[in-house]
């Protein structure tokens, strides 16, 4: 969730990158603040994400999709090779 801040006349907000279900800072550590366009106030703080944060968020949701496929892959695999004796042909 992101923090806030309560100054005299606002609330300013800290946000962080979403990745893989987290809030997360970026890699580079570094941030950079957003402004009110209207009166040039400053309302938050957000992660200035580097590629490395958008490969860490892609890399984690193919490993997720992957995955299930590859657990299913291997439990049939398994089954044929304990189960075929019992499904071969009697000559």
């Amino acid at each position: 969730m992101p923090d806030k801040v309560r100054t005299e006349d606002s609330t300013i907000y800290k946000q962080d990158l979403f990745i893989d279900g987290k809030f997360v800072e970026s890699t580079s550590g570094e941030r950079f603040e957003v402004e009110n366009p209207a009166n040039r106030e400053i309302v938050g703080s957000v992660p200035d994400g580097t590629v490395a944060d958008i490969e860490a968020d892609h890399l984690r949701s193919e490993f997720a999709k992957s995955v299930p496929t590859e657990i299913l892959w291997t439990a049939l695999q398994r089954l044929f090779e304990t189960k075929i004796p019992e499904y071969t042909p009697i000559e």
